[in-house]
C-alpha cells in the first residue's frame, strides 16, 4: 500500500508507471482538506505505520506498507480532520 498526497492523482499515477515501472495501481480512498492538514495527516500516518512495523521495502518509494496495515491506516485517516472525497 502506498501512502501519499497529490494535487493531481492521475498525473502522479502516470509518473509512477513511467518512471518506476509500477504497472498496477489502485486508489483505495481519496481524502481532502487544507494543504497543511493533508500534510500533517500524511506524516502522522507514515509515522504510526512505520512504528507498528508495517514498512514494505521497494526501490521507488519509502511510503510503501504491507497490506496488513490497511485497518490501521483507515482508522488513522478516518479519525483525522480530513474529509472523504466522493
Amino acid at each position: 500500500i502506498k501512502i501519499g498526497r497529490s494535487f493531481n492523482v492521475t498525473q502522479r499515477f502516470n509518473t509512477f508507471k513511467k518512471s518506476h515501472g509500477v504497472e498496477k495501481l489502485e486508489v483505495i480512498r481519496l481524502y481532502e482538506g487544507t494543504h497543511d492538514n493533508v500534510f500533517k495527516t500524511e506524516q502522522e500516518i507514515l509515522y504510526e505505520l512505520r512504528r507498528k512495523g508495517y514498512k514494505y521495502e521497494v526501490n521507488w518509494t519509502n511510503e510503501a506498507f504491507i497490506v496488513d496495515c490497511l485497518p490501521s491506516m483507515l482508522n488513522l485517516v478516518e479519525s483525522s480532520i480530513l474529509s472523504c472525497y466522493t
